[in-house]
Parts: C-alpha cells; sequence; structure tokens
C-alpha cells in the first residue's frame, strides 16, 4: 500500500486510488472469488502423508504424548479406535418445567418434541 493522501489529506478508502471515489460499488466486496478452498491445504495433506513413513511417525508421536500423560492425546486415540461415546441427554423434566412456565400443556409439549425428533431422525 502506498502512502499517497487525496487532496483533502486523508488516504482513500476501500482500495481506491486517492482522487477516485470507490474500488468497489456499495455492498461489494474486493474478493469477487470468494474465501479460498481448504481442498488445496487438504490434498497437500494427503499427499504429504501417503509419502513414506510421515503417518508412523505423527501416530508414534501422538502415542508418545498419550504415554507422557497429554491428556487431548489419549482421547484422540481412544476416540478414534473406539469411536466418541453417545451422550444422551434427558430434556423431558426441562420442556415440561418450561411449558408449565409458559402456560403449555406439558404433555402436549412433549408430543410435539417427540415428533420433532422423530421428523428428523435424531
Amino acid at each position: 500500500m502506498t502512502n499517497q493522501r487525496g487532496p483533502n489529506g486523508r488516504f482513500a478508502k476501500n482500495g481506491a486510488s486517492p482522487g477516485k471515489p470507490h474500488r468497489w460499488k456499495k455492498g461489494q466486496s474486493g474478493n469477487i472469488k470468494g474465501r479460498r478452498s481448504n481442498k488445496l491445504m487438504t490434498e497437500m495433506l494427503r499427499t504429504a502423508l501417503a509419502k513414506g513413513d510421515v503417518t508412523e511417525k505423527i501416530i508414534a508421536k501422538l502415542i508418545k504424548l498419550a504415554l507422557d500423560g497429554e491428556r487431548w492425546a489419549v482421547e484422540l486415540i481412544f476416540d478414534r479406535i473406539d469411536g466418541k461415546p453417545i451422550v444422551r441427554v434427558d430434556i423431558r423434566s426441562r420442556l415440561v418445567e418450561q411449558a408449565k412456565e409458559a402456560g403449555i400443556d406439558p404433555k402436549e409439549a412433549v408430543a410435539i418434541a417427540e415428533r420433532i425428533i422423530k421428523d428428523r431422525g435424531w
């Protein structure tokens, strides 16, 4: 960026040149193509991991960190081996409580919630 100031002594806004009002129309971004995709980085990682013993070195380092007491490494290993545990949450009591506070029939509120859960496949 240059240190050129406009006729009023101020720097231009929106990347415009001094003396020109604006480079972009109002509401238009300077990044027309949008944010770059992460696909490039993902492909680079896949390529690097496919070469030689890179994957084995990473796994060995992860195991070493877990053995050294790094909790996140232990959790990562078990999540990868067994999968993350399913956490069930009982919202029925809270739903009934809030329905009563709102003056709604609790049985009807539970029935509606159960229909929504069933429809969405949760």
